[in-house]
């Protein structure tokens, strides 16, 4: 504030580390199309591929064998302040918001992109199909309906977690806005099931129109509650943090076999 800098300049060394990980398959050397899949309350000592032993990890050690696994990265730990600086490239003192939006609770306040320009954003005005998924906890969807298309994104399915003074479900029985609308359709499906079929229409959509595509995929997993996944369901198992987090894992297989 009072010595913004100018916007492509101010994004460089941030965003380049968000982007390299996320180059999963290229139209040309000039726009390749990017996945991002940014996980819900994790830490790296789950995964296999950093040291992990609790837990099965397999495809997303694949990932990390086949691409860049970077071996040190700061960010602070809490949902609103890490999401401001995923889309504007920004560290938390600059960007000044510290704690959680309680959007579970309704609030009216949100997160001015206008401000704080996005990378979808920039992406969306240099012809790429634009849209996220999940979480967003950024603003209260009935108070600022716009507010996810002004961030940069064409489409959203994201989690609606207030609706009608009551704060809403994401896992079984789920309440999703997709593009303005509360789904109706979605109520015995498991959300992040939902939100993975909905990644891979976006990215057969955009080949289909001959776009190149950027996709936030905010996974709702492994954050609590710990919750049964379909695979406990069907075998009777007790919900787990582990049964979550393979789950998890088994999802980011689907989306990897879209891709291919």
């Amino acid at each position: 504030p009072g010595n913004q800098k100018p916007l492509m300049k101010r994004f460089s060394p941030h965003l380049v580390c968000v982007l390299l990980v996320s180059f999963l398959s290229v139209t040309s050397a000039e726009k390749p199309n990017i996945l991002l899949i940014f996980a819900d309350d994790i830490g790296y000592e789950a995964l296999n591929c950093y040291g992990g032993l609790d837990f099965k990890t397999p495809h997303l050690n694949a990932m990390a064998e086949s691409g860049v696994r970077f071996s040190r990265a700061y960010t602070s730990p809490v949902c609103t302040p890490s999401r401001v600086s995923l889309h504007t490239g920004l560290y938390v003192p600059r960007h000044g918001h510290t704690g959680v939006l309680p959007v579970h609770r309704g609030t009216t306040k949100k997160v001015d992109f206008q401000k704080m320009p996005t990378f979808a954003q920039l992406m969306r005005a240099n012809g790429y199909a634009t849209s996220v998924t999940g979480k967003w906890q950024l603003a209260t969807l009935e108070a600022w309906p716009e507010h996810i298309r002004r961030a940069g994104f064409d489409s959203w399915c994201i989690w609606q977690i207030w609706r009608q003074g009551k704060k809403t479900l994401r896992h079984w029985n789920p309440t999703f806005n997709q593009d303005g609308k509360v789904r109706e359709d979605i109520a015995d499906r498991f959300g992040p099931d939902v939100l993975v079929d909905y990644v891979v229409e976006q990215m057969a959509e955009a080949k289909k129109a001959g776009k190149p595509f950027l996709i936030v995929h905010n996974e709702l997993l492994p954050h609590d509650p710990i919750i049964q996944t379909p695979n406990e369901k069907t075998s009777g198992h007790k919900a787990s943090l582990g049964g979550m987090i393979n789950y998890m894992d088994q999802l980011v297989g689907r989306v990897l076999e879209a891709i291919e």
